[in-house]
């Protein structure tokens, strides 16, 4: 894909961030999460497939004893997916936490450290507790 599609694109921007003030543990770390959240979306799509599946074989064979024990077996499939989604979910959204607040703390130096190695000058003319407010 070139790299225009995802040029105004907010999540890749977020990304890009997070990988910028991500330490090398953290980063292994926001792979890990996006594999998972990958994994979890993967599972989310399959309720439409279990749906129409549910919706045909109640077309093709109509409701009968045999298709009923296959529906609600069928049926049985959405609690397993949101279970098993929530085996990839809760902790990619544990992690994700952990991850946003390090990498806030990072940026947050980074921002320091810019208005700290600012020429005396400037702090002269700028009052720099109201700057440091600002960041926080």
């Amino acid at each position: 894909m070139s790299d225009t599609v995802f040029k105004g694109n907010p999540i890749v921007y977020m990304y890009k961030i997070l990988w910028r003030f991500s330490s090398q543990h953290d980063r292994k770390r926001l792979i890990l999460i996006t594999i998972l959240y990958v994994f979890a979306q993967l599972l989310e799509s399959l309720y439409p497939l279990i749906l129409a599946k549910i919706l045909n074989i109640i077309q093709v064979s109509g409701l009968t004893s045999s298709s009923i024990v296959t529906i609600l077996l069928l049926t049985s499939l959405f609690f397993f997916i949101e279970l098993i989604f929530w085996a990839f979910h809760g902790p990619s959204r544990v992690i994700e936490h952990s991850l946003a607040f390090s990498s806030e703390a990072n940026f947050k130096k980074y921002l320091f450290d810019g208005v700290l190695n600012l020429p005396f000058s400037w702090h002269t003319n700028h009052h720099s507790g109201d700057t440091i407010d600002k960041i926080n």
